[in-house]
This record gives structure tokens, sequence and C-alpha cells, in this order.
């Protein structure tokens, strides 16, 4: 009868619908999830970004010389076709076969540390035995890349991305080639996503690196423990590349993502590239 009919549909939608929260959660972060592609479609819309992004853009594609040779002495900028057929790792987790991982914020991340380690163990070691133990934990890992943050280190680079959360690394890929991915901090998470998809469509942009950072020792121990969960367009060295140039420019280096973010126009693409470590 239509009554019955009506029914089982209704619940068939509503199954679906919790089917999709319940994936959504589990995605590489809540937050990220309900407002990570969300963000970099805002930062579309925002002046200085949408400069500083569409300058890096440009930048970028005009490093590609005619038949693809190298200008500016900064290589070769990958096209977007070029990035995935030759960034694609079949070997890593979450491609089989020829199956990819669903675009989006699809690939799982853990969001809480117990998720990783045995947090009530882990919380009786020193500080010094905490960072071993974590970076040993995650050296034979082939899908994320890690590191440890001091107190000091950890408030800078979070005092930073509050005022400077958008920058652009280069990811290289050999004889002078290389693609281009751009930056959002979401504390506490950084979503790394390729700039040409974000040009084209900032929410269909897939990640290709999340970063977590888990300051749950930070009163205790004075440390905070970094992860980095990577897709198959990257791969383990790019990650701890990231994760290090990350530090540096954040850390280190700060009038450079000051720059991107709040004078895009003064921002040389071309010297930052080539004197990007």
């Amino acid at each position: 009868s239509p009554g019955p009919g009506r029914k089982d549909t209704q619940r068939m939608a509503a199954a679906a619908a919790a089917s999709a929260m319940a994936r959504a959660a589990a995605a590489v972060a809540p937050a990220a999830t309900a407002r990570g592609l969300a963000g970099f479609a805002a930062a579309r819309r925002s002046g200085a970004v949408a400069r500083a992004c569409g300058v890096a853009a440009r930048a970028s594609s005009s490093l590609s010389g005619a038949g693809g040779g190298s200008t500016s002495g900064s290589g070769a900028s990958l096209s977007t076709n070029e990035v995935k057929k030759v960034t694609e790792n079949r070997d890593h987790p979450y491609l089989t076969k020829n199956a990819r991982y669903l675009p989006g914020f699809s690939f799982p991340a853990p969001r809480k540390l117990e998720q990783i380690i045995k947090y009530a163990l882990l919380e009786r070691e020193s500080p010094s035995r905490i960072r071993e133990i974590w970076s040993k934990f995650h050296d034979s890992r082939t899908d994320c890349a890690a590191t440890v943050l001091t107190r000091a280190e950890y408030e800078g680079i979070m005092s930073r991305a509050a005022k400077y959360p958008y920058f652009i690394y280069p990811v290289h890929r050999g004889e002078g080639k290389f693609f281009t991915l751009v930056s959002q901090f979401q504390p506490p998470y950084c979503i790394f996503t390729f700039l040409d998809d974000y040009k084209n469509d900032p929410n269909a942009a897939e990640p290709y690196f999340a970063v977590t950072f888990f300051p749950d020792f930070l009163e205790r121990k004075g440390l905070v423990l970094v992860r980095g969960d990577f897709s198959g367009h990257i791969n383990k060295a790019d990650a701890e590349r990231l994760l290090r140039l990350t530090k540096h420019y954040y850390g280190v280096d700060p009038k450079t993502v000051q720059t991107f973010n709040e004078r895009p126009d003064e921002f040389s693409i071309e010297s930052y590239f080539s004197s990007c470590p």
C-alpha cells in the first residue's frame, strides 16, 4: 500500500543519511570534513588569499616552458593530468589495484592519540623516551610521517598559523619537474591539496596530505606529537619534507608566509621556489 511504501522509502533515506554521516565522521578530521574544503572555498573568496593563490597558480604555470622546458631556473610545473600520472603510488595502503581512494576528505586519519598508541603506557615515559617511541613507531609506516615539537615550536607555529593560515609548497618529481600544493591550517589540522585542483574547484579538491597536531602531552611532558597522513599522490619522503618545510616556514622563517598571506603582490614565487629547501 502507499503508506508502508513511503515509510520504507523514508527508512532507506534515513539509513543512507546515517551511513553518509558515519563516513564523514571517520574522515580525516570531523571539523575539517565539515569545513575543510568549505574553508578552501571561503579562502578563494577572501581577497588576500585569493590573490596569493592566483599569483601562485599563474606563476607556477608560467614556469613550464614550451615543450615542458624549464624556465626561471625553477623547473617545469606539472599539469593536473601529469601529476595524477606520475605521482599515484600503487603501493600505498589506500590504493588497491585499479581502485583509487575517494575524492574529498575520505582517506582515514586518526583523530585521537588513543587511536594510534597505548596512551596510558606512553604517558608514563620520559619526554625523551616518548620522542623515541613515536619516531620509531612511524619509521616503518608507508602511509604517514611523524615528528615531535617542543612547547616553544608548537606555540610559535600555532600563533603564526592563526594569522597566516595559507601557504604553498613545491613537490619535486625529478628532471626539474614539480607540482605545487596549497595548505590551510585548521588547528589541530593542516590540510594540503593540489593547487591546480583548488584553483579549478576548491570543493572538489582532494587532500594530498593531512597533518594532525596532538597536544595531549604538552602540559605534562612539554611535547606535541605530530602525524601526517598522505594519499597515494605523494610518498613518504615527500611527506617528511612537507613536515620539515612547515616547521621551517612557520617556525624559522615566518616572514615568507606572512608575505604570502598579507602582501601576495610582493610574494615572488620564482625566488621562493628557487630557495625552498
